[in-house]
């Protein structure tokens, strides 16, 4: 009995150490992923609901890497700090904005700590904070925001303030507000549709760390495409795209004016129906070479813009000839023009090249000016064009008489037939470094930039990489597109009567089984 006693007592002790043990090391395993938790150099992040690990698209990411090379290097204190100051649901707010601001929070709050994780990857460190600020669970650092923005105005609509302090600024410290309805598309109903918030507080980012703004100027008066129209013509869903990335557009009636704005930092002329006078073709000849000004022109078939001294300046030629493709992959179901981006080696079109096409609707032959003087420091470059079988592509002269027909006696250009040519001007050289001067580039289509066409194909991807290229925003280029997160499934009453009876053959079969077992065991 002593012996047995003996052996059940050794048991517990070896079982006490065993539980201790695990105490122990459950406890050291806490302490150490909350260790590594705090080291953003070290964790792992992994998103479930996208297509692969990265969070935030990588035009954000290049964003906040471009925003945190202008912040000061040795600050104390973070450069730019994000308030998140959505209202709690249960703040004075009836049920329907209770589910709303429930819906923004569980979209907003991950969205914000993706931005701190990125921005601590960025150098200086420390330059971005995020704080959550509201009147039910954090009154106090509500109170202090208020004291320290005099003026500051908050209300239930209100989610985000951005306060960027910096004396090269001025002594007030710049804010933004961001409201709801940035961040979130609703519908008819009240109800959430769609969450914005990335770009949204990317643009507000960009627009309180930049120094001097970069404004975009439409030309105006010669019948040229509006962002205030929301037609297939306008150019409205362009400007929304751009003033995401805080880019904001402006009128510009040369007729108006003495020069284009010194704070232009680039001009958009969106096909015009009527020509420009010799008076504003000199303004823009010398804004373009006199201050290495940027232009992108859209230039209709059969308009007569008045352009051509402006274009020979920079060797781009704009035929009236009308680019034509009969190739099966020349044309998409509404019968607009499909070009494919040349194989050339450019920074517009590295991602591109090759296999990218262009929706351009109606276009018109742009292509370098054979009969341009000789410039060493000009480079133009074709970047689209038609293919190069004559039995297909051609520039057809007549317009007017259906169906086309290649006929070079009349003047109808060989293919390919180019519809986008940009040209480039260094400014001079100096220790041996080609300084950047003036940039054009002109497209034979409007239609590209139009509503109805602008999330065809590759034109917004193509039109932002030009903007961005305009405005020397050389990390922004060649970005891809974000691939959507949602999927949609397109199914049939029988499709879906099909896939419910495979479904439902599985589990049938088991209970199949389970009863010829029940039956057998039951009479044996």
């Amino acid at each position: 009995m002593t012996h047995r006693f003996d052996d059940f007592k050794v048991a517990r002790r070896w079982n006490a150490l065993n539980r201790f043990l695990q105490i122990v090391l459950s406890i050291s395993l806490v302490l150490l992923l909350n260790a590594l938790a705090s080291r953003s150099g070290v964790h792992w992040r992994w998103h479930v609901g996208a297509a692969d690990h990265r969070l935030l698209a990588i035009e954000t990411v290049k964003s906040l890497e471009m925003v945190a090379r202008r912040a000061p290097q040795g600050g104390s204190e973070p450069w730019v700090r994000v308030y998140n100051v959505l209202a709690d649901s249960g703040a004075g707010v009836d049920e329907a904005q209770a589910g709303g601001a429930a819906y923004l929070r569980k979209q907003l709050e991950p969205m914000l700590d993706d931005f701190l994780f990125a921005a601590q990857k960025t150098a200086p460190a420390g330059w971005l904070s995020v704080e959550r600020v509201d009147r039910m669970r954090n009154a106090g650092a509500r109170a202090d925001l208020l004291s320290q923005n005099p003026g500051l105005e908050l209300s239930d609509a209100v989610a985000l303030v951005i306060v960027c302090k910096d004396k090269r600024f001025g002594k007030e410290p710049r804010r933004k507000l961001i409201s709801t309805y940035d961040i979130c598309r609703y519908r008819e109903n009240g109800e959430p549709d769609a969450f914005r918030g990335e770009e949204a507080l990317v643009s507000a980012l960009l627009d309180v760390t930049s120094e001097t703004p970069q404004i975009v100027y439409l030309t105006s008066g010669h019948g040229e495409m509006s962002t205030a129209d929301m037609g297939e013509r306008g150019l409205s869903s362009l400007e929304l795209k751009l003033r995401a990335r805080n880019i904001p557009t402006l009128p510009l009636d040369l007729a108006r004016v003495n020069e284009v704005p010194t704070n232009a930092s680039l001009v958009l002329i969106a096909a015009p129906r009527q020509a420009f006078t010799p008076a504003e073709v000199d303004k823009l000849r010398r804004y373009m070479r006199e201050r290495n000004g940027r232009l992108v022109a859209l230039i209709d078939p059969g308009a007569s813009p008045g352009l051509e001294d402006l274009f020979y300046d920079w060797g781009v030629f704009v035929d009236n000839a009308r680019a034509w493709d009969a190739s099966p992959d020349a044309a998409d179901t509404k019968g607009n023009l499909l070009v494919r981006i040349s194989g050339v080696s450019h920074g517009l079109t590295k991602l591109l090249a090759g296999h990218g096409q262009l929706a351009l609707g109606r276009a018109r032959a742009v292509f370098p000016d054979p009969g341009s003087p000789p410039d060493d420091t000009l480079h133009v470059t074709q970047l689209a064009g038609t293919t190069p079988d004559p039995k297909l592509s051609w520039g057809e002269r007549d317009h007017a008489t259906m169906p086309y027909r290649n006929n070079p006696e009349r003047g109808d250009l060989p293919p390919p037939v180019g519809v986008v040519t940009v040209a480039e001007r260094a400014a001079g050289l100096r220790m041996n470094l080609k300084l950047p001067g003036g940039r054009m580039l002109v497209a034979g289509s409007g239609a590209m930039a139009g509503n109805a066409l602008i999330d065809s194909n590759n034109n917004a991807f193509f039109l932002l990489n030009t903007i961005n290229w305009m405005l020397d925003r050389e990390q922004l280029l060649n970005i891809p597109p974000r691939p959507l997160p949602d999927y949609k499934l397109d199914a049939t009453w029988p499709d879906l009567k099909r896939v419910a009876w495979r479904f439902a053959l599985i589990p049938a079969v088991v209970a199949l089984l389970g009863l010829c077992v029940y039956f057998w065991r039951h009479n044996t």
